[in-house]
Parts: structure tokens; sequence; C-alpha cells
């Protein structure tokens, strides 16, 4: 099942209809407080909702830039987003490293990959997140990729993301896509 991630405005109907166009299977909904939050149903997508930072209920999805502090609380996703950071010598992130791949496996965590990012972003930036997609490969990390988009327009269908995935060389693609929208549905609390 493909789940895109929006940052809605009081717009979640206009994402929802281009959604539905784009034939998506669901939306994680992220929002900043819990006041912010509506209850919302459609027929044909699935929806989910989330915050930016930590709630007081074990029942949201918390999304949380990817950092050397890695929490053993389960409703936590990390999404990796592109700093000016100087590399170091053998590797272009100062943060990310195998450690903290190591810890992401031990805790089951998933991490998030931004199509926005990539199609905003300069060459060190595509460089930086196919490095995370090589590490997240070799130590066995959940990785998904999505749009994360800001506003209705900028969702993007599955075939676009595929496309996408291939052409940075990320390893099944497939998979990428469907990871956040299994990782929701084996979690039944969101």
């Amino acid at each position: 099942m493909f789940v895109d991630v929006c940052f809605p405005k009081n717009n979640e109907k206009e994402f929802l209809d281009v959604a539905e166009k784009l034939s998506i299977d669901g939306l994680l909904f992220i929002y900043d407080n819990d006041k912010e939050k509506k209850e919302i149903k459609h027929d044909k997508i699935k929806i989910f909702n989330g915050y930016t930072h930590n709630v007081n209920t074990s029942k949201a999805v918390i999304l949380e830039p990817l950092d050397e502090n890695i929490s053993k609380r389960k409703n936590i996703i990390y999404i990796y987003l592109p700093e000016d950071e100087s590399p170091k010598f053998h590797f272009p992130l100062k943060k990310i490293n195998q450690v903290l791949m190591k810890e992401l496996k031990l805790n089951n965590k998933l991490v998030g990959l931004s199509f926005g990012k990539i199609l905003a972003g300069k060459t060190k930036d595509i460089e930086k997140i196919s490095f995370i997609d090589i590490l997240a490969k070799k130590y066995e990390v959940n990785v998904f990729f999505a749009s994360f988009a800001c506003s209705p327009h900028e969702i993007r269908s599955k075939n676009d993301l595929i496309g996408v995935c291939k052409t940075l060389g990320f390893s099944t693609a497939e998979q990428k896509l469907s990871a956040l929208g299994e990782y929701l549905s084996e979690n039944k609390n969101f």
C-alpha cells in the first residue's frame, strides 16, 4: 500500500482530491499540534495522522529529523533533511554513519527520504540521500520514499516516485514506496 506524507494547512480535502486522481492508497497528514488535527473520512483513501513533535499520545505517528539521538519509542518515524555541512574524510555526512544505522535497525525504525528535497535540492543533497540509501541497504534499515508535500500540487504519483528511485539507483523501488504503508498497517494504533 502506497502512503504519501503531507503537511496540510486546512486544505485536507484538496490533498484528498489530488491523491484520488493519482490513485494513491493512503495519506499521512502531519500536523504541528493536536489543535490543527481534523477528523476526516474518505471512501477510497486510507487516512493516517501524525505530528512533527512529541504529543501526549502513543496513538500518533511522530515525524522527527534524523540525527544521532534515536528514541526507543515505537511510534517515531525519522526523516532525513539535507543540511549544509562539510563532509568527513570518508563519509559525506557528519551525523549519519554505520553506528546510527545499526541503532535504527536494532530499534526497528523507519527512515523517510523526501522527493521534494531531491527535486529542489543541489547535487550534494542527492549524493547524501543516495549515501543514506546505501547505508540503509547494508544495515537492513527500513527506508521509505514519499513526496512530503506542503501543497496539494506537490503530491506525486507512485509511478513518478518509482521512476525517481530507479534513476537514483535505489534498490527495490517498489519496496521503498510501500514501506510506510506496511509500517502504519502493522501498527493498528495509528
